[in-house]
């Protein structure tokens, strides 16, 4: 996954056994989401 402007987050499930990868645009100080990809499961 790439964005072309802001920040990839990952958000961790509580006890790790899943994920979903957020991302924000950084353009402004709103830090608005703009796309959400998950959840997923985790490989532990």
């Amino acid at each position: 996954m790439a964005s072309g402007h802001g920040h990839i987050v990952l958000r961790i499930s509580p006890g790790g056994t899943g994920f979903r990868v957020v991302i924000v645009d950084d353009t402004s100080e709103s830090h608005r989401v703009t796309k959400i990809f998950g959840p997923f499961k985790s490989k532990m």
